[in-house]
């Protein structure tokens, strides 16, 4: 909960959004993914976003092979959506830092079209 997890500034996509639209976002050089943050809110660097998008990319290949993947995010099955979300927080546990998985569901909606015209 946020309760247990007080340095986390992102629970809520809402409070993403409203940080967004703050003049300390503008000046802020944590880039389009400061909601990728650890259980002390340091944003993640590039190494390690880097790495989460190659799982990423292996899940989506996996559901590719059961059958699973849909034509975009938005259409992906319950099944689909829980292999993805079980599969990458159990490797990945600070993408649970989030009100109902919205950081995942934000990733693999702006990432997902173009890992699948590829």
């Amino acid at each position: 909960t946020h309760a247990s997890h007080e340095k986390v500034w992102f629970w809520t996509k809402k409070d993403y959004n409203d940080w967004m639209d703050s003049p300390e976002a503008q000046n802020s050089n944590h880039g389009l993914y400061a909601y990728m943050e650890e259980e002390n809110g340091e944003v993640l660097d590039s190494e390690k976003l880097g790495n989460m998008w190659k799982s990423l990319r292996a899940a989506w290949a996996d559901l590719t092979q059961r059958n699973l993947a849909p034509d975009t995010w938005g259409k992906a099955s319950t099944m689909a959506w829980n292999f993805v979300h079980s599969t990458m927080e159990r490797t990945y546990p600070l993408l649970k830092l989030a009100e109902g998985g919205w950081k995942l569901e934000t990733l693999c909606t702006n990432l997902y079209s173009s890992w699948r015209q590829s």
